[in-house]
């Protein structure tokens, strides 16, 4: 268990800063409870939920109005439009009226202490800093009802304008606390990128130089449940689509702003790599963005991926794109076998 002690010694001196909660919904009747019922359990009690239903044709609103009526919680639920998540995320954030806010997808969940330990750790921060994070893990469905611990991320952000597009340090949105000024300042999420609005996001805040402070915790804090119907687990062309998005924008602002040293020029590299290979097979357009951008980056204008080993090998006789027309192929194959 968390230290619960610490916990309790926040409520006394964090009681009066309402930490708003705002949840996109759109067709989660099956998982709607179980979410709001990992908010109303938050030990930290000065919380307001706001669920905005992105123009669900079930019966998610009801659900909500009918189990936040008896948490004693002050709530909203309103429903809008269809408009995406971004669009709601950003409704949500205009109605907010805590000086914190912990977005919340509507099939995920949050540790009982979570905004309890976060909340207490913003106490003597700077006002640099625009949110906080801890450690989450995933949770992979393995039937309606049941549900397997999996992978737990620790991300650890130094520089914030780059280590966002680390894998490894990865900062799901539900595992932050954001601070509401640097969200309004940031413009919220930009609702013209379908997927992966939350890395670009955290690269609008640390652009205009907020930080990003990490808050240890003994266990995870935030579970993002994995099924088939989750947005990140569909979509894959678009996926990769906002990924160069996204890798472009940093790309483009670093250049602009004298900020292209050679450790973040690696780790563009690293982003543009996976999405070319991401892409090869699907949207030639997206690889072939990618690969002009990990070329401009190159010193010999020459991209040579590390890894794997033999695509490194097939790259430097035959050419990057050629190389990954055989790795392709090869996949296949190997597919083929595998399934007969």
């Amino acid at each position: 268990m968390l230290e619960s002690n610490r916990a309790n010694s926040q409520l006394h001196h964090q009681s009066v800063s309402t930490v708003s909660i705002v949840i996109p919904c759109y067709n989660a009747s099956h998982w709607i409870e179980e979410t709001l019922e990992s908010c109303v359990r938050q030990t930290y009690r000065s919380i307001e939920i706001i669920v905005i239903d992105d123009g669900s044709t079930d019966n998610s609103a009801e659900i909500a109005n009918s189990y936040l009526k008896e948490g004693g919680i002050s709530f909203n639920v309103i429903s809008v439009t269809n408009g995406g998540a971004s669009r709601a995320r950003n409704i949500g954030l205009r109605l907010a009226t805590g000086e914190w806010v912990q977005f919340l997808d509507a099939d995920d969940l949050l540790h009982p202490l979570k905004i309890s330990l976060q909340m207490q750790f913003v106490v003597d921060i700077e006002k640099e800093v625009a949110l906080v994070y801890s450690d989450w893990q995933n949770l992979e469905a393995t039937s309606d009802s049941e549900w397997h611990r999996t992978h737990t991320t620790k991300p650890k952000i130094n520089d914030a304008l780059i280590d966002i597009f680390k894998p490894d340090s990865f900062i799901a949105t539900g595992s932050q606390l954001y601070h509401r000024d640097w969200l309004l300042a940031a413009n919220g999420f930009d609702e013209s990128i379908p997927i992966v609005h939350d890395v670009n996001l955290l690269f609008k805040l640390a652009s205009l130089g907020g930080q990003f402070q990490y808050c240890p915790s003994n266990e995870p804090l935030f579970y993002y449940r994995r099924h088939k119907t989750s947005l990140s687990q569909s979509g894959q062309r678009q996926f990769m689509r906002d990924c160069l998005n996204n890798a472009e924008i940093a790309a483009n602002w670093l250049r602009q702003n004298s900020g292209l040293t050679k450790e973040r020029i690696d780790i563009l590299k690293m982003s543009y790599a996976f999405i070319a290979r991401g892409s090869f097979h699907s949207d030639m357009e997206t690889f072939e963005i990618a690969y002009k951008s990990l070329k401009r980056l190159s010193p010999s204008s020459v991209y040579i991926p590390n890894r794997p080993h033999l695509l490194n090998f097939l790259s430097r006789v035959l050419g990057y794109r050629n190389a990954e027309n055989i790795a392709r192929r090869y996949r296949l194959a190997k597919r083929f076998v595998i399934h007969r």
